[in-house]
């Protein structure tokens, strides 16, 4: 599952959503996660230096090397109740008709692929899952066929991450993402969409998705993070390396990974030593959960 309380509460369990993007490279991110282990509690804002992930690349990439050359090769879907894959060609090019015969047919697809991956269709399974973290935990809520972050004990809360733990980590976040202050975001977003806009080339054809809804989430990234405006395309690089290339290929995604990593390990210490912002890692710096500072993994994650 992902968002436990979400999935339930707005009914979307209509949709895949636990089929959706990927699991994050395993070696790599135990390294990312170390990261954190290896300093302080961030949130003391004493301004010491946390390790760049470059510092680590070569060890990194022969672990990564390593998980490559046992990854499996790929084979044609034959039937998506027994052997679902929603990186085949064929899911891509309709998922709809793949969906609506798994609900009519077979509600629950199971799959060897992805490391025994278990797809519940409609929304009474989804709730079902969502509901019973007992059985089926959030700590990996990624698909990628080489490991999962629960397997390297990764965090990225509260996506990866069970209730109460995931209640509370959530009921910390609420004050940022407030209605106002989404509110508040709204002239800068739709400033950017204007741009876009303006910048069609009306007289040949064009994809939307490419140069238009693709570049809309990383601006409000941006936005959220304090960062440059002109940032979001390495996010959305990132984003295509980790979550559209990386399930299925170790190598983009570690590539991804530590462009995304020492990024963001560049911007925390940049706020430990030059003062904190109103942005999202700012406030995270400074946020207290059950009475303590954040470690620095719940910060990165």
């Amino acid at each position: 599952p992902l968002d436990h309380d979400a999935a339930v509460a707005d009914g979307s369990g209509t949709e895949p959503l636990v089929v959706v993007d990927a699991e994050c490279i395993g070696a790599f991110l135990a390294e990312l996660g170390a990261q954190g282990r290896r300093t302080d509690e961030v949130g003391h804002h004493d301004r010491r230096r946390l390790p760049h992930l470059s510092e680590r690349t070569p060890r990194v990439r022969a672990e990564v090397g390593s998980l490559a050359a046992t990854t499996r090769g790929v084979m044609s879907v034959r039937n998506w109740a027994t052997d679902f894959d929603h990186f085949d060609p064929a899911y891509a090019a309709d998922p709809f008709t793949v969906w609506d015969e798994l609900r009519t047919a077979c509600p629950v697809a199971r799959s060897e692929r992805f490391r025994n991956m278990v797809v519940p269709t409609r929304h009474a399974e989804i709730e079902a899952v969502a509901r019973d973290t007992v059985t089926w935990s959030s700590r990996s809520p990624l698909v990628a066929d080489f490991g999962s972050m629960a397997d390297f004990g990764i965090l990225a809360p509260p996506i990866s991450s069970d209730p109460p733990y995931h209640t509370a980590f959530r009921k910390l976040l609420l004050p940022f993402f407030s209605p106002q202050r989404m509110e508040a975001l709204r002239p800068a977003i739709e400033a950017h969409c204007d741009t876009l806009i303006a910048a069609f080339d009306v007289d040949h054809p064009f994809d939307v998705a490419v140069e238009y809804a693709q570049h809309i989430p990383v601006h409000v990234i941006t936005l959220l993070l304090g960062i440059p405006q002109e940032d979001g395309e390495l996010f959305r690089t990132w984003i295509h390396d980790l979550l559209e290339v990386g399930p299925t290929n170790i190598e983009q995604a570690a590539i991804g990974l530590l462009g995304f990593g020492d990024y963001l390990s560049q911007q925390i210490q940049r706020r430990l030593d030059d003062g904190l912002g109103d942005d999202l890692i700012s406030f995270l710096l400074q946020a207290q959960l059950d009475g303590r500072s954040l470690s620095p993994d719940e910060v990165f994650g």
